[in-house]
């Protein structure tokens, strides 16, 4: 894991540190990574997590790219999730949904109500 940031501020009574203009990068064990760029952030130690919120953009080794207002990076467990609605830009077309999850072994689970636009002419070149 590793963070740039624009900003830093920290509260020792709550033991939150409060980032701004994040750009933060998380790598798992199989080589994939993520980048996230986001406005604002806010770690908490004693969770060992990351909170991240306003004007969040992630991008994968693949390409894949996810717009949303809210994410955390739970750093025991190498996992991104998002509970704001979301948009996606994949390989094969885009994807709408209330929600995400991204776990280390390159899952990307959409939550809540979805929807998926697919770009046939993609696929096909996939074959």
């Amino acid at each position: 894991f590793s963070l740039k940031i624009g900003n830093f501020k920290e509260n020792r009574v709550d033991n939150l540190m409060y980032f701004s203009k994040i750009n933060a990068k998380v790598f798992f064990k199989n080589a994939d990574w993520i980048d996230l760029t986001c406005d604002n952030g806010i770690f908490v130690k004693k969770d060992n997590e990351m909170m991240f919120n306003d004007n969040i953009y992630l991008v994968d080794n693949e390409n894949n790219e996810v717009f949303t207002d809210e994410a955390v990076i739970h750093l025991n467990t190498n996992e991104i999730t998002g509970n704001k609605p979301i948009r996606a830009n994949t390989y094969f077309g885009k994807i709408f949904g209330e929600g995400f999850n991204f776990k280390q072994n390159d899952t990307y689970t959409f939550l809540g109500k979805i929807k998926v636009f697919v770009n046939t002419d993609k696929l096909d070149n996939q074959k």
